[in-house]
């Protein structure tokens, strides 16, 4: 796997934190569960990454079926073999 950093979440430095993204990653989805919970889920998460210009890669389920189009303006990943191909 390549090399990964995590950094805990904190609204004082949420904008500069996020400039250091080299992508953006929406998973939504647990084994494939497309549920009322994950399809509540706004897209705000994806369109943040847009704003401040990075690829989002995205589970395809509530809004961002609508917002994320993929191969236009970002991915979205349906399955889990999908999401291990693209990041490792």
């Amino acid at each position: 796997m390549r090399n990964l950093r995590y950094s805990a979440w904190r609204k004082e430095t949420e904008i500069a934190d996020l400039l250091q993204f080299h992508l953006g990653l929406m998973p939504l989805m647990d084994d494939l569960v497309d549920d009322p919970w994950a399809r509540g889920k706004c897209a705000f998460q994806a369109l943040q990454y847009v704003a401040l210009g990075m690829l989002v890669l995205a589970s395809p389920v509530g809004m961002n079926t609508e917002m994320v189009q993929r191969g236009v303006n970002n991915f979205v990943y349906p399955t889990d073999e999908d999401w291990y191909g693209v990041l490792c």
